[in-house]
């Protein structure tokens, strides 16, 4: 899929626009778009929203903080369809981008929360470094869920967020921490489209690197970050993916994309990268059949 010309050629509207897909996200909503309303950002602000094919009230909530935000001086774009089953987050993500209108494009998942001064100091951060994708630390939610997974989000040094890029939890900036311009998703996007249980931001981030893209952090808790049964992280945590490791000091991108296996069907632990939370296998341990599985393989180049 390319993203649509007018949306990438046309003079924008807005400075950042803040991309929103959303599935059945009722439960998180009103304090998701709460804290857009309680950004502190003075430059102009657009929200794109696509409703990926939500059964439960999220159509109803969208509309009411749309009122609510554009009152406030925040435009609002709602995009969406009905469809009988949802067409994935990299095919919400890309329509939610072509659909905006802003020079920068901020990321937010409908569980989440920003922090008031996330689109400031992203936008500042994003301004000295136009071809990174700029990520920022975050709070878990429930605190204890994944101690070990947050302490390798928040403290990765300026170095290791290019050297630790192929290990067992993927981007070294978590994707709904991604803020960027629009010329540089342009170069190097859209979304892979394959829906669930395909790691679009993965592919996106290793895509972003061969193309020379940098990663910045800014070293500060600038998002809630959830986790809970629902989230959309769990349906790639079912898979592993092959690639091919490349030698040397500084890892490159692997030539090839990455092949989904099965749970079970495990490649050696020099060609393997299970993607996310170890905490997902343990799990996996106690209900499937066959050799146990590995618990918690970190490939550290």
């Amino acid at each position: 899929m390319q993203l649509p010309e007018d949306a990438t050629m046309r003079a924008p509207l807005a400075l950042v626009s803040i991309i929103l897909p959303v599935h059945n996200a009722e439960q998180w909503l009103d304090e998701c778009l709460m804290s857009v309303l309680q950004q502190d950002f003075e430059g102009t602000m657009e929200l794109s929203v696509f409703n990926d094919a939500s059964k439960d009230k999220s159509t109803a909530i969208i509309e009411k903080w749309k009122v609510k935000l554009e009152d406030s001086g925040i435009s609002v774009v709602i995009g969406g369809h009905d469809s009988p089953s949802p067409r994935g987050v990299g095919y919400s993500k890309n329509q939610a981008v072509a659909q905006s209108s802003g020079s920068y494009l901020c990321f937010l998942d409908s569980d989440d929360v920003m922090m008031p001064q996330r689109v400031r100091m992203q936008y500042e951060a994003a301004v000295q470094h136009p071809t990174s994708i700029i990520g920022c630390q975050v709070r878990r939610d429930p605190p204890d869920s994944t101690e070990r997974y947050t302490r390798w989000i928040n403290q990765l040094t300026s170095d290791q967020l290019l050297t630790q890029v192929f290990t067992s939890h993927g981007p070294t900036v978590i994707m709904p921490t991604w803020f960027c311009s629009r010329t540089w998703f342009s170069h190097v996007g859209p979304f892979d489209e394959g829906g669930q249980g395909v790691p679009e931001d993965l592919l996106f981030f290793y895509e972003h690197l061969r193309k020379g893209g940098g990663v910045f952090r800014v070293d500060h808790s600038l998002l809630l970050y959830r986790y809970h049964l629902y989230a959309a992280t769990h349906s790639v945590l079912e898979c592993c993916w092959s690639l091919a490791i490349p030698s040397g000091s500084r890892p490159t991108p692997p030539p090839t994309t990455l092949t989904p296996r099965t749970p079970m069907s495990w490649c050696s632990a020099e060609s393997v990268m299970f993607h996310r939370l170890p905490r997902k296998f343990q799990k996996l341990t106690h209900t499937s059949p066959g050799k146990p599985v590995p618990l918690d393989i970190d490939l550290n180049l």
